[in-house]
C-alpha cells in the first residue's frame, strides 16, 4: 500500500520511512496522508484496486509478478508471522520507460504512443497480456512490438490519418506486423493547412532506413532533399535557395528522386502540389 500510494518503504516493513508515531495515535506526527492515490480517478485508491491505472492489466503482472489463479495475490504468496507481506519478499514494481511512474499507474508503460490498454490484448482471445512476437517481453514493455527493426511507435501512423496504420490491410496494424509493406507513393498533396493531406506520405518508407530523396521544381532547381531515411517530413516548402518571402511554393508539378538505399534501382516521379 505505501508504494501504491507513492510513499516511501525503502526497508519493505510495510511502514512508510521516517514514519513516527509519538502519542500513538495511529498517523504519522510529521505527514499525515488523508488522501490516498486513484490513478484512474475511479473512486476506489490504488492499494484497494486490483488494476490501478484501468488499462485491463492487473497490478500483480505490471508489478511483475503472476497471478495463474486469478484470485488478486501474488503466486506463492506466503505470511506465517502474519504481517502482511510476502515472508520471501515483495515485489519492485518495474517502471518500463522510466518516467517515474510504475508500469502498474502508467497507461502507456513503454512510452510507445500505443495504450497499455490497445497492447494488452490485441488479438481479443482473452488471454493478455499478449506477446506479439514471442521474444518474452509483452507488448505492453515492447518498444518494437512486431520485432521487425522498425519502433512501434515509428509505425502507428505514415499517413496522418486518424487510427493505427495498415498498410497491406490485412486486419493487423503495422505496429503488430512485420510483414514488409510496398511502398505507396502518392501523385499529390495538399499543404494548406488543414491537417489533411499536409505532407508528402510514402507509405512503407519506414521500412528503408537508408532511403534518400530529392524534389526539384519544373526547371529542375532542388526544393527539398532527405538522406539517411525519410520522415514523411516535406510539408511543400522551398529549402534551398535565397528567398525574402514565404518559402511555400505555389501550386504546380515536382519531381522526385527516391533511392531506397538497398541496392535497388532508384525510382523516379512526380508529385502534384495544390492548395
Amino acid at each position: 500500500d505505501a508504494n501504491e500510494n507513492g510513499k516511501p518503504d525503502a526497508d519493505g516493513d510495510g511502514i512508510i520511512d521516517n514514519f513516527t508515531d509519538t502519542d500513538g495515535d495511529g498517523w504519522d506526527d510529521n505527514n499525515q496522508t488523508t488522501d490516498p492515490t486513484d490513478t484512474d480517478g475511479d473512486g476506489i485508491p490504488d492499494h484497494d484496486e486490483l488494476d490501478s491505472d484501468n488499462d485491463g492489466i492487473n497490478d500483480i503482472d505490471e508489478g511483475g509478478g503472476t497471478d495463474t489463479d486469478g484470485d488478486g495475490m501474488v503466486d506463492n504468496f506466503t505470511d506465517n508471522d502474519g504481517d502482511g507481506l510476502d515472508d520471501n519478499g515483495g515485489l519492485t514494481p518495474p517502471d518500463t520507460d522510466g518516467d517515474g511512474i510504475p508500469d502498474f499507474q502508467d497507461d502507456d508503460s513503454d512510452n510507445d504512443g500505443v495504450p497499455d490498454i490497445d497492447e494488452n490484448d490485441p488479438n481479443g482471445d482473452g488471454q493478455g497480456p499478449d506477446d506479439t512476437d514471442g521474444d518474452g517481453i509483452p507488448d505492453y514493455q515492447d518498444i518494437d512490438d512486431d520485432n521487425d527493426g522498425i519502433l512501434t511507435m515509428d509505425e502507428l501512423d505514415e499517413d496522418d490519418v486518424p487510427g493505427y496504420d495498415d498498410c497491406d490491410e490485412d486486419g493487423t496494424p503495422d505496429y503488430l506486423d512485420a510483414d514488409a509493406c510496398g511502398l505507396e507513393i502518392p501523385e499529390g498533396f495538399s499543404p494548406n493547412g488543414d491537417n489533411v493531406n499536409d505532407l508528402f506520405v510514402i507509405k512503407g518508407i519506414t521500412s528503408y532506413p537508408d532511403a534518400s530523396i530529392t524534389i526539384y521544381n519544373r526547371w529542375g532547381n532542388k526544393v527539398y532533399e532527405s538522406t539517411n531515411g525519410y520522415a514523411n517530413d516535406w510539408d511543400g516548402n522551398n529549402l534551398f535557395g535565397m528567398t525574402t518571402k514565404s518559402r511555400a511554393l505555389p501550386t504546380g508539378t515536382y519531381f522526385y528522386v527516391l533511392d531506397l538505399g538497398d541496392g535497388s534501382e532508384v525510382i523516379k516521379g512526380y508529385i502534384y502540389l495544390t492548395k
